[in-house]
């Protein structure tokens, strides 16, 4: 508008109009701009992810070369094998039951055989364990013992139950057995130790 003095106001040119115009409702000058990741660094950061699970692929399948390069190089060497154990004899010269345990009494012969050249065990005590559907019927041990190379050892010892308390339930299980074997019982022989390995001058 015109003032009296003849000059032009700007008031309206200063303060904007309310409500909104339109044009002030889609004005993008405060939006963020977007732009987009150019081809080149898709490509470069593909390419980087690509590179990696290559070089990690070809690592483990250099480890996993190496490791059966090395368990051929020991077997041709070694030649290693599991020592094996039989059971020479096992003869029961005392058995009793009773209403509240067992008293028994075995003799035990083990033979242990190690077939390796280049290889020696080392067996911490052995405990031995007589077992009949579960139930222990006696205890015994075999001491420590070095285990050679080419080496056959015989070992002896006695399974012994001294008035072994059982529960009713065990009591009931070695009637049944003796009832239904003709006097016979179903045994487990049960060996329990640790085990040394010496190969050359590597001892585990």
């Amino acid at each position: 508008k015109a003032a009296a003095n003849g000059t032009t106001t700007t008031a309206a040119a200063a303060n904007p109009t309310f409500p909104p115009t339109k044009g002030q409702l889609y004005n993008n000058t405060t939006r963020p701009v977007y732009r987009p990741q150019s081809p080149s660094k898709r490509r470069h950061s593909r390419s980087c992810c690509c590179s990696c699970c290559l070089w990690t692929t070809l690592f483990i399948i250099l480890i996993l070369v190496l490791v059966a390069v090395a368990g051929a190089v020991f077997w041709v060497i070694y030649r290693p094998h599991r020592p094996n154990f039989s059971v020479s004899s096992l003869q029961l010269s005392h058995f009793h039951l009773t209403s509240t345990g067992v008293n028994s009494k075995f003799n035990f012969t083990l033979v242990a055989r190690n077939p390796n050249k280049k290889i020696k065990f080392f067996y911490d005590p052995i405990n031995v364990s007589v077992l009949s559907d579960g139930v222990d019927i006696g205890d015994g041990s075999f001491p420590s013992f070095e285990h050679g190379t080419k080496n056959t050892t015989t070992l002896k010892t006695v399974i012994s139950s001294s008035g072994q308390s059982l529960d009713a339930t065990q009591i009931s299980t070695l009637k049944s057995d003796l009832k239904n074997q003709n006097g016979g019982l179903p045994l487990k022989v049960q060996l329990n130790t640790k085990v040394k390995v010496k190969v050359g001058g590597l001892k585990t």
